[in-house]
């Protein structure tokens, strides 16, 4: 863990120092949302799930009150709900689950 940290540490100074100096704080925001949601992505609703959120926030940007994030927020909730149904209805039909 510590050699990781400090691979990490150094990546950031280096890296750090390309990002223009025009650009905010919440830039890095974004970043680290990505870094937290990526190794979560491991299944086909969860996918559906961070992409639909993802094009939802940037469609619902100008929403008063900064409410584009709820609403991409329970949208991609949604969806993942959603496309994780289809699955199991799928798996269920599969399995012969009609035939009671």
């Amino acid at each position: 863990m510590w050699g990781t940290w400090q691979v990490s540490t150094a990546a950031g100074i280096f890296l750090g120092a390309q990002v223009p100096s025009s650009w905010s704080l919440d830039f890095t925001i974004a970043l680290t949302f990505i870094a937290l949601v990526v190794p979560a992505l491991r299944d086909r609703p969860s996918v559906a799930a961070a992409l639909s959120a993802g094009i939802i926030a940037v469609l619902a940007f100008g929403l008063p009150y900064k409410l584009g994030l709820i609403v991409a927020a329970i949208g991609g909730m949604a969806v993942g709900l959603w496309v994780e149904a289809r699955q199991l209805s799928r798996a269920h039909r599969h399995e012969g689950g009609d035939n009671q």
